[in-house]
């Protein structure tokens, strides 16, 4: 610590020892008080800048928050999206398989119901077959 210049930690303003006055203090308080108002100022004006230069440190913290989050919002929209087309794919083959079991069921009724049908035709024309046989025997 013996080897700090402390020259650097001098304040911009200067104090003497001869305004002792009253007068003297209230100057000097006023010079500390424009002084270190002008530091101020001059320590906005060089965050200002930084903020226009998109260097502010606090800026730069914040803008890498919101990219992390911007980030993390990306990637949960895609494994959202992942989600979606997965259940969606899950559901089409499910529907599919139940339509297809529907045709399936369906096909076999109609199949079934064309059988039934037929017997009944193939039933009703033998009774007429043999009513026409019994008729043309009786004619004879």
């Amino acid at each position: 610590m013996d080897d700090l210049d402390m020259t650097q930690y001098q304040p911009h303003y200067a104090y003497s020892d001869s305004d002792d006055s009253e007068e003297g203090v209230t100057d000097r308080f006023a010079g500390l008080k424009e002084q270190v108002y002008h530091d101020k100022l001059e320590a906005l004006k060089g965050q200002l800048a930084q903020l226009e230069e998109y260097t502010h440190p606090e800026y730069c913290k914040k803008i890498k928050k919101v990219d992390q989050v911007h980030k993390e919002r990306l990637r949960m929209n895609e494994m959202w999206k992942d989600i979606e087309i997965q259940q969606a794919e899950s559901e089409y083959v499910l529907e599919r398989q139940l339509a297809l079991r529907d045709f399936e069921e369906k096909k076999a009724e109609l199949k079934e119901n064309l059988l039934l049908e037929l017997e009944e035709k193939r039933k009703v024309i033998e009774q007429e077959r043999f009513s026409l046989d019994l008729n043309g025997d009786s004619m004879e």
